[in-house]
């Protein structure tokens, strides 16, 4: 929910100034940290033979309004049923990068789950010596 907040001044010419100030959003981030899945991607042979371990970080937007008073799994999103889907499209993709993983998960996930943002981090591990992890974050969407 978005309140715009419009000041009104009366100069001494009696002029009226309506200025808009700012937007005041009410939107929650829901995030979901450092979520394990092995799978195969990559471009070299090696990398479409042998699965390897990514890492996600997920943040996506909601009004939490109605859940928070209602307390009621049914009025919000169901963390769980977001990380079976998050599952089985890794599983069922062929993708050979990051970064389209990255942009085509988030696009499937604001579908699915009526998403206005979302924030997707995804991190391949151990592939390169002395480098812990690689990846990209992307950002969809608008608050």
């Amino acid at each position: 929910m978005v309140h715009n907040c419009i000041l009104i001044h009366v100069q001494s010419n009696f002029d009226i100034i309506i200025e808009l100030q700012h937007q005041v959003s009410e939107m929650d981030i829901i995030h979901l940290k450092n979520i394990r899945i092995k799978t195969k991607i990559g471009v070299w042979a090696w990398e479409k033979l042998v699965s390897q371990n990514i890492s996600l970080d997920l943040e996506f937007a909601v009004d939490t309004s109605v859940s928070s008073r209602s307390d009621k799994l049914s009025d919000t999103k169901d963390y769980s049923q977001v990380v079976c889907e998050i599952e089985s499209f890794i599983q069922n993709s062929s993708l050979q990068l990051v970064e389209s993983l990255a942009v085509q998960l988030s696009e499937k996930l604001m579908e699915e789950f009526s998403l206005q943002w979302i924030k997707l981090k995804i991190n391949k591990i151990g592939i390169i010596p002395n480098v812990t992890e690689i990846g990209i974050t992307i950002e969809r969407g608008s608050i």
